[in-house]
């Protein structure tokens, strides 16, 4: 069978997808397009046209992407089908439970950052109170002597 080329719509359409898949990936990884050109090393804007369907990267960013991500599926990046990760289902499981699973906790740190804040302002009011409950213990003691 040959391979055909593909029109530039089609190329455009092609590589608007794969940007699709790579922020798919990045947000699974707990990062941010940012972050991945300043490790590939390439303009904050790099991946905009692509984004917007209006532009392609070439091969060489391929590269680096998939060598950055190392257990990125280069079939599903590319061509969308298949697991995400490379290896097994059972790994993809593992990186999609621990993603979870750092969700849940970060949520969870945050509810008890709330509660500390709560618990700390009560803590400073108890403290006032105290403190001028004291005071007039000590205008009563001082009358009764």
């Amino acid at each position: 069978m040959k391979y055909q080329s593909k029109n530039r719509e089609e190329r455009l359409q092609m590589c608007h997808q794969m940007i699709k898949r790579l922020e798919e990936f990045i947000h699974l990884k707990g990062q941010t397009f940012n972050e991945l050109t300043q490790e590939l090393q390439l303009s904050s804007a790099y991946f905009s046209a692509p984004k917007r369907g209006e532009g392609v990267f070439g091969a060489d960013v391929v590269v680096m992407i998939l060598g950055y991500y190392r257990d990125m599926s280069p079939d599903w990046f590319l061509f969308g089908s298949g697991s995400k990760f490379r290896g097994t289902a059972l790994e993809a499981n593992k990186v999609t439970s621990i993603s979870v699973k750092k969700n849940k906790l970060e949520a969870d740190l945050r509810k008890s950052l709330e509660k500390t804040k709560k618990m700390s302002s009560t803590l400073q009011k108890l403290q006032s109170s105290t403190e001028k409950s004291l005071g007039e213990f000590e205008k009563l003691l001082s009358k009764v002597k």
